[in-house]
């Protein structure tokens, strides 16, 4: 059983019952060099977990590159960092090689990670990150394990706030510049308590944002422009008090496809035609198109 639990690569709980007692800490960890070779991590339908990667994991993870978690009633984190105590506590950060992570109807989930863990867990690979059906989150990760994100999708999602989390600390002083170099697909679909992306003073660049699928997040300030000559702030779901996600005049040269709602473009195309003609195509959604339980 060591010698599997050392080589490892896919790992689907429900399947391997002696690896799960290793892994959830009921059994003694039989070398240091357990899970180290595991790349793909599957919780499907697994029942009475509560959190799916404990503390004493992580340093072995040193090659997981995909996590799915779907369809369990008791998930309520991702990582459990809760019970790490001060000795337990890592000298140096852990770099989590993860480039796909997948959560979808998890109905109890809380939190990806259920302490502060940016001093503790690094996800500078992170490229893909699907999450779809929990109902109970409220915000995702910190804008540290964006550096490398290619596609964001986020949808149903009733509680959802925020997408990126800071704390006050870093909040404070002068407007945060965020550019995203390399996310190119954002999606984000019936979230009606999004109120940001990024919350505080922040200035976001999206250089490589190409798909743009935004719908129902009806308290999310979407775009500014940087010229207010034609175009009334109201009319683009701009205030002063919010800063909106994205620039008008950047991002709609970018766009190659868009599935945004109607009352939201419809004054973009009026004054960016230029810009907008050259999409390949663009969906506009309004309630008339489309029944929303369709979806």
């Amino acid at each position: 059983m060591e010698r599997f639990a050392c080589d490892i690569q896919h790992l689907r709980f429900g399947y391997h019952p002696q690896l799960e007692e290793i892994w959830l800490g009921v059994v003694p960890m039989p070398s240091e060099n357990c899970f180290n070779n595991l790349k793909y991590l599957i919780v499907f339908e697994y029942e009475n977990l509560s959190h799916v990667i404990p503390f004493y994991i992580l340093p072995l993870l040193r090659n997981l590159q995909e996590i799915h978690v779907v369809n369990c009633q008791s998930v309520k984190a991702i990582f459990d960092m809760k019970n790490m105590g001060a000795d337990n506590k890592p000298a140096s950060k852990y770099s989590l090689p993860l480039k796909k992570l997948i959560l979808n109807r998890l109905p109890n989930l809380e939190s990806v990670w259920n302490l502060n863990v940016d001093e503790i867990i690094g996800l500078q690979d992170l490229q893909e990150v699907y999450i779809y059906k929990c109902q109970r989150l409220k915000s995702l990760f910190r804008s540290s394990a964006a550096n490398h994100l290619v596609i964001l999708f986020v949808r149903n999602c009733p509680s959802l706030e925020e997408i990126f989390v800071e704390d006050e600390a870093a909040l404070k002083g002068a407007t945060k510049e965020l550019i995203f170099h390399c996310l190119t697909s954002i999606t984000l679909w019936k979230l009606p308590e999004l109120k940001y992306l990024f919350p505080g003073k922040h200035s976001l660049e999206w250089p490589m944002l190409s798909r743009l699928n935004i719908f129902h997040c009806d308290k999310l300030k979407w775009f500014t422009i940087e010229h207010h000559s034609q175009v009334a702030d109201h009319q683009l779901d701009f205030s002063n008090d919010e800063q909106a996600i994205f620039v008008a005049e950047k991002v709609l040269k970018q766009l190659t496809v868009s599935k945004l709602n109607f009352h939201t473009l419809y004054p973009l195309l009026i004054q960016y035609q230029n810009f907008i003609h050259k999409m390949s195509w663009i969906l506009l959604l309004s309630f008339s198109v489309f029944a929303l339980n369709k979806f």
